[in-house]
């Protein structure tokens, strides 16, 4: 939903083609499944909360979960919240979907192990992050 209300939708064109860009940067054949949930700012700050110790609204969380007993494979899942991602394609003066973009490409390079809590780990995923979105542009 967006913050209308209103049904996010995407086609499975568009998608596909953000996964080929990202297949193709990270150099794998297949991706791990992941699930996009959009949520409402409240339930992006209980969820950051009960994860992080910090009830804070924030864009995007993502999760990896590895195949164990229980789980038959492994897969991530990236929590957006909808209204935050409409608040920055506004405040960057972007459309909708390129912050969308950006934030999936972003959720997606936590579940395959990038991070930025250190200078040389952010220029790595804003580098990579980058090659992607350049991917996708060649084919837009």
């Amino acid at each position: 939903m967006d913050e209308a209300g209103d049904a996010i939708n995407f086609s499975k064109e568009w998608l596909t083609m953000r996964e080929h860009a990202i297949k193709k940067v990270l150099n794998v054949k297949k991706l791990i499944p992941i699930s996009i949930i959009f949520i409402s700012k409240e339930k992006m700050r209980a969820l950051h909360g009960s994860y992080y110790g910090a009830a804070k609204v924030t864009d995007v969380l993502s999760f990896f979960y590895e195949k164990e007993v229980g789980i038959e494979h492994e897969y991530g899942e990236i929590f957006l919240c909808t209204s935050f991602v409409y608040q920055q394609a506004k405040r960057y003066s972007v459309l909708f979907e390129e912050e969308l973009t950006r934030l999936l490409i972003h959720g997606t390079l936590h579940i395959y192990g990038y991070d930025h809590t250190k200078l040389s780990e952010r220029k790595k995923m804003n580098t990579v992050a980058q090659l992607i979105v350049q991917q996708i542009k060649k084919h837009d």
